[in-house]
Parts: C-alpha cells; structure tokens; sequence
C-alpha cells in the first residue's frame, strides 16, 4: 500500500521529536556516538517499547518518553536525532489535529511548549555516560547487543532503590551482561529480573558503579526507616496523600501547566516581613500541639443529629445497624449493607446519625470510624482518608503481592483497630477493586492483631458502603463489579464486593429543597442520560444571557466574586486561575515559590507522586488557595479546603527569588481548632512540609494551589449554595467525549449545588461564561463499555434492595425507643 507523500508539517522530525508527538511509542533508539562524535555514525539499537495507554496531552514531557542516550563522559554535544525544534512540533501538532483522526480529540499544551528549546536539546532527557577507561568498552557493541531478530523490552530506570525495582534491574542487566544473544540468556524461565540482578552484583562481571548504586540506595533505606519509626505519618508519609484522586487521564497533573508568565513582584524594594497580624515566633510548635489535640480520644464526640427526623429509608437502614449491635452477643450474622441514592439524598445526614448511636452504645469514639477517598468529603462527616486510617499504599506498591504490613505500618494500623466495631465507608464509586482489596486485607490484620482468621473484615459486626454509581468511576483502577484488574488485590477486592448482599436504597433528595421539582428531574434526567428537549431548554436558561436578562447585571457581579468554576481538565483550570491570580497582581505582588527538590529525579517528579506538593506555587495576597495535602481533617483542614491568603511571610534576610515563606497565614473559615493568632481565630499558618518521593527522593513546599478554578473530578463531595465555602459554581462540563470518557461528571458538578433560584432568590450554579452549552451536549446518551456494567450493577443492587425489604420486614416502620 502507497501512503502518499509526507506532508510538510511532517517532515525531517528528528527521532526526540517523532517521541514527542505520537501517541503511543513502539520502539526507541539508543546511539552510541561513536568517539563523541556529532554525527550518529555509531551503532543504533532499535528496542520495541510497551505500549500503555495512548497518550492525550501534547507534546509530551521529557519523562514520558521512554529513552536512553548513551555518550562518552565529558561530551555534551549531541546528533540531531535529539534536536527539538519548537514551533516545528507545534506545527506537526496542529496539522494532525485537524487532518489524523486518531489525533482529534488530543490538548496541545502551550505551557509544555513553552519548555521545548526554540532549536537545540532538550532538558531531562535520560542520559548514561561512559568511559573509555570502562571495561565494558573493550567488548564491542555486536557482542554485547541481541542476536538479529531477537528484540528485548527495556525501560529508561537508572536510578536504584531499595528494595531493587524491576524496572532498574532489568535496565542494568541488558546494559551490562556480558554475550547475551537473548533474554533467556539473562534470565531463565524460573528466575526473575530482581532474583537475577541480586546474584549478578555478586559476580566480578558486574561494574563497580552499578554495586556502589545499590548499596548507596540500601544504605539511604536503612537511614530513611530509622526516622521514620519516631515521625508522625500525618506530616511525614505519603500513604496520607490519596493524590490518586488527582490523576485523572486523560487530564495531566496540575503543576505542569504552571508554565512562566510575566507578573510584578514587587520590585527590591517590596518588603516580604512586616505583617499586621501578631504570630507567635513558633508555628511548628503549634502544629505540634494542633495534632496532639485532634488525636485525643478521653470525650464521647457527639455531632448534632436527631434520629428522629430521619425518612423512612434512612430510618430502615439505621434500623438495620442498630439490630445488628443490640444481637451481637447472639452470633448474628455481620452486617456487610451497601446504601445507595442520587447526590443530595441524605446519606451524610445518616452517617452522623449511625456514628452516634454507635459511639453512644459502646462508649467509645474508636468503635465507629468513617472513611473516605478524599480528605474533602471526609471532613464534611467528620472522618478520615481511607488511605490514612488503613494505611493503604498508592503508586507502585498497591501493586504488590499480598503480605501482611510491616512494622512500621502494622503496628498503628493494629492500634487503630483495636476497639473498632463499625466500619462506615463513604463516596464507594471512587472504590476500586484494588483499592478494596487492600481495605479489607488490611482492617483484617489490624482487628485480629496478626491473627489469622477466614473471616472477611477481621469479623467486625458492622461495615456499610454509601455512594451512589451514577458518580464518578474509580481512578487509575476499574470498579469491583467489573474488575479487569489482574494483580491479587484486584481479584481479592472483586471476591470482597460479592459479599455485600444488603441493600437500602435512600430515593428521597434532600439537598435540594422540595420546591425545586424541576431541578430535581432534570437531575434525575441527568443521572440516567435521558435529557429531553425541555428540560435542556431549562438547563440553558442559567446561561450567561440569560441570567443577565433574568436576574439584571449584578448577579453577574455576584457570582464572579463567589464562584468556584469547575473544568474537565487541569490545562482549562490553571488558565483560570492564572487569569484570576494576574487581576490581583494588580494590588498586590506575586511571590514565586519554587520547591526545594532533592533527588535525581525530585525535578520532573509531578505533584501526585510529591504528596500533592507541586513544583512551583504562584501566590498573593487576597488569592483563593486549595490544601493539596490533608494537614489537620478533624479540624477542617484537608485536601481541597478552598479558602483566602491574608499574608505573605518570609524570613529576615530571605526573597521570593531564593527562598520559600516562613508561613502563609490563610483564612479559612470553616477551621475548628485552637486559634494560632488569638483575635483571628480563622488565620491558619500553612507552612513547607517534605514529602518522599520513590523511596530516593524529596519535595519541599508549601502546600497551596491556586483555588478560583479546580477539576469536575474534585468537587465531588462538595456542597454548594447559602451557608457553604462556595455560594455558586459555574460549570464547564467539556465535550461529549469527555462524558463518555468520565460516565457521570455533568451530573456531578450540577448536583453540588442546592438551588436553582427563584424570583427572589439567586440561582446556586451557572455555566461558564465563556462556553454555550448546547442541546446536543446536554442530551447526550452515555450507552458505552463503561457505563452498561454500571447500568446492570444498579440492577443487581435494586434486587437486593427489594430482597432486603422483605427479609427485614419488621424492622422497616420500627421506631427508636
């Protein structure tokens, strides 16, 4: 078959660029510049790469391009294979956008242009030196590359951890083994990449480098778990970051689009250490003490809630949990109940009201604990991250084979099960099976003390999962009832999921009031893709025109000031918030705050794998900022508390442009803590944390992002309307892909808000003013492979809620004595 000729904007693209723009990579070169040569006149070895997922977001970052360059110590030229020409890419972009209908769909990123040199090399491209002095440079490259047809798979890890990484062994082995023709001649059918590379750093063979690596990483290891058994896990431990949330594909971490813009810093003269404010000389102390007061137990912890004025199916579900306690002594069966409803249909409410009928009865707040996905919906039922209180691991290490905790982690997670007898999980789409498997697996070991038992959830009497299906799907993991997952967890969380066979369904929506019938139905419509004409005429008139008819020029005014826009992608978010930030930098100066990084690779490393910290912090005065960590959740201080910096503090002696603020005093309203400045009881003083990064590296920062603008993905959970931290939210909801990439995101940003208004009162959401939403957006049918499985679970779950009707007939109507 003839492809025709290339088309111009096609042409000449070096091999970084072709990496640079396709979608998915099949092969990379490694060249050997023969004696550091400009020329690639040397050796080229052709590897075929893995292909993951196709890649959404262009151009790519330097670390997403699996490559190894490979050059003699002290030569830092380099071939034109690695020269990156920046408009040429943008070109290349843009004419596959419009012409490849493989690349319709994709975001050209002008911020990650930006960081491509004008003509020259790249930054961050992974390098390995050689020496002429090496003696691996004495065999020639045909004696140590593979036999002609044999076409090994290597990924770009050069740097070692401890424990080794598959990836990093494998690397090694196929760089430095000597003769090899084939894989199996490196390693055998019944050895592994790890077992192979742990015998080969004994042999004479293996560099001295490559030993002195390993034992470098083993050593920083040692050093790191000695530490780490006398730190706290809220300020030192990545498993309190479920930044998980975060990684939405095809959406891109947040910090990458922090590219550099022009703003005023105030010039030298700008003084960065005078506040208005008295603040104590010691804000560690005081995080100290804050922690320490949020962790005592001595008092019953009651919430404000009245049993009583629960509906009949929040009623027969409390019922349930309550009859479960009160015949435990009788050897009943555990409650394993899923309660499902739409947003808004009060399953906060009944959470609260089970916590306290629980920690009530056994006189113990421990005896009941509520756990979220993320730290914003955990604080609005006064609980905690799942990731915290289980101790679960993100990244890499979910991965891993089932082994019961370490030490380090067994030991509080023990503690914290010790008395626990009700275990209530909110926010269940966000759950997937490997997540749930790993909940169980480690809430068995932490009930039973390390004893073994058979019985799921370590025999606790109680476990409920609240949430309903029509929200957003589980992150990077596929939900438990419909698992493709293929790792132990996976499947032992699929297992887990089959034994809830109790189900309340709330039907009743509360959140918003009864007089908005029409939003409710539209929602309701919204919730099962069957958005009919009129109501997407209705859902239209909260467009910008048409409010401002409807409602005059000042709730425009309004809801400018007091919005919280959500996006579908981070790219559209930091615009926005860059636009915002930029307004007050007409006042008030920015400060740039970049992260200390230490590490090879602490650099490039993105936010979700820094402990939401990212790589540069764009601020001022009267900014709107976001927790990207969970600092203090009892207090109200988690991921995602939105709320407004007061001051700016640096050192004496110490700017912007070299270093990082003592503190940041920001006001959040919603905080319930002791007061840091005695007559703003509010001003919290947010200072740098560290954060691990792969076991080898660190950030440094404080953990802030802009907050005028944040992603569908983390709203959910949130409240909007009178009363709350946000009074309106203005909805981009992205295209009809996007929908069917992200099954339930429109529904979820519009169900946040309480009211759609009236003649005297203003309308709780908006659509973005810059965007027309129209009919066919709104009417659109989520018929795909992701949303048929949900479509048959709500079925399954509908027949057991009727089955569980009838088999607790008589505790349906029973009232609280």
């Amino acid at each position: 078959m003839d492809p025709g000729e290339v088309p111009q904007e096609l042409q000449n693209l070096s091999v970084l660029e072709q990496q640079l723009i396709c979608k998915t990579a099949p092969t990379i070169s490694i060249h050997l510049l023969k004696h550091g040569g400009l020329a690639s006149s040397g050796h080229c070895v052709t590897f075929p790469q893995e292909v993951n997922e196709p890649a959404q977001i262009f151009p790519k970052l330097p670390e997403e391009i699996k490559l190894i360059r490979v050059r003699k110590k002290g030569r830092h030229d380099s071939s034109k294979d690695f020269n990156v020409r920046r408009y040429t890419i943008q070109n290349a972009l843009q004419w596959l956008k419009i012409n490849n209908p493989c690349y319709s769909d994709i975001t050209i990123s002008e911020s990650r242009l930006a960081q491509l040199p004008l003509n020259g090399e790249m930054d961050g491209l992974q390098t390995i030196e050689y020496d002429d002095d090496d003696d691996e440079t004495d065999k020639t490259f045909q004696d140590l590359g593979p036999a002609t047809g044999e076409k090994p798979v290597v990924h770009g890890n050069t740097e070692a951890t401890w424990p080794l990484h598959t990836e990093y062994c494998r690397t090694m082995l196929l760089l430095h083994w000597p003769n090899w023709r084939s894989i199996h001649d490196i390693v055998p059918d019944s050895s592994s990449w790890v077992e192979q590379m742990n015998t080969f750093l004994q042999t004479e063979t293996c560099p001295n480098f490559v030993k002195a690596q390993v034992e470098r990483a083993k050593r920083q290891y040692e050093k790191r778990t000695e530490a780490d058994s006398d730190s706290d896990d809220e300020t030192c431990s990545p498993i309190e970051q479920p930044e998980w949330i975060d990684v939405i594909q095809p959406n891109a971490v947040y910090d990458d689009f922090s590219s550099e813009f022009q703003f005023w810093d105030g010039g030298p003269d700008q003084d960065w250490i005078c506040t208005s404010y008295t603040c104590p000389n010691e804000p560690g102390k005081w995080w100290n003490d804050l922690k320490e007061s949020s962790t005592c137990t001595s008092q019953i912890d009651n919430l404000v809630v009245d049993p009583a004025s629960l509906n009949e199916d929040q009623k027969f579900a409390y019922n349930l949990v309550m009859h479960t306690l009160t015949s435990a002594d009788n050897n009943v069966k555990p409650l394993r109940m899923v309660v499902t409803g739409a947003a808004g249909s009060g399953k906060s409410y009944l959470i609260k009201c089970i916590v306290n009928a629980v920690r009530t009865h056994f006189g113990q707040n421990d005896a009941v604990q509520v756990l979220c996905p993320t730290g914003n919906s955990a604080n609005l039922i006064s609980g905690v991250t799942l990731h915290s209180f289980l101790h679960i691991p993100i990244g890499a290490r979910a991965s891993k084979e089932m082994k019961p905790p370490d030490g380090l982690t067994g030991q509080p997670l023990q503690q914290k099960c010790k008395n626990l007898k009700c275990l209530l999980i909110d926010e269940r789409s966000l759950i997937g099976c490997n997540t749930l498997g790993w909940m169980e697996f480690h809430c068995s070991y932490g009930v039973n003390n390390e004893n073994e038992t058979t019985a799921n959830w370590g025999d606790i009497p109680i476990v409920v999962f609240f949430g309903d299906d029509i929200q957003l799907p589980p992150v990077c993991d596929s939900p438990p009832y419909s698992s493709k997952g293929k790792t132990p967890f996976a499947i032992h969380g699929s297992l887990v999921w089959q034994t809830f066979d109790t189900v309340v369904h709330l039907k009743n929506v509360i959140r918003q009031n009864c007089d908005q019938m029409q939003p409710k139905e539209a929602l309701n419509s919204l919730r099962n893709y069957s958005v009919d004409k009129e109501q997407a005429r209705w859902l239209q008139q909260f467009q910008k025109d048409n409010l401002l008819r409807r409602y005059g020029p000042d709730i425009l005014t309004r809801m400018k000031e007091k919005s919280l826009c959500v996006f579908p992608n981070h790219d559209e978010e930091w615009s926005h918030n860059k636009k915002k930030l930029l307004e007050k930098n007409k006042i008030y100066p920015i400060a740039k705050v970049t992260a200390i990084n230490r590490g090879i690779h602490s650099n490039s490393s993105s936010s979700d794998k820094s402990g939401g910290l990212i790589r540069i912090l764009y601020i001022c005065k009267e900014a709107r900022v976001m927790l990207s960590c969970n600092l203090c959740v009892k207090f109200g201080l988690y991921n995602g508390a939105v709320r407004t910096v007061k001051e700016i503090i640096f050192s004496k002696n110490t700017l912007p442009q070299t270093h990082q603020p003592e503190i940041i005093l920001v006001d959040f309203p919603k905080y319930t803590g002791p007061p840091y400045v005695k007559d703003f009881p509010q001003l919290v003083p947010v200072t740098p944390i560290e954060r691990l990064d792969c076991n080898c590296c660190k950030r440094i920062q404080i953990p802030l992002r802009l907050g005028w603008g944040t992603t569908i993905h983390r709203c959910q959970g949130m409240t909007i309307g009178t009363g709350e931290i946000n009074r309106y939210i203005a909805i981009n909801p992205g295209s009809k892909s996007f929908e069917s990439r992200n099954p339930g995101a429109l529904y979820v940003a519009l169900s946040r808000a309480k009211t759609a208004g009236g003649p005297n009162e203003d309308p709780d959401f908006c659509w973005d003013p810059n965007i027309w939403v129209n009919e066919d957006r709104l009417c659109h049918k989520g018929d795909t492979s992701l949303t048929r499985p949900i479509t048959n679970e709500i079925h399954r779950l509908s027949r057991l809620s009727e089955k569980t009707k009838q088999d607790y007939s008589h505790l349906f109507s029973v009232t609280e004595e």
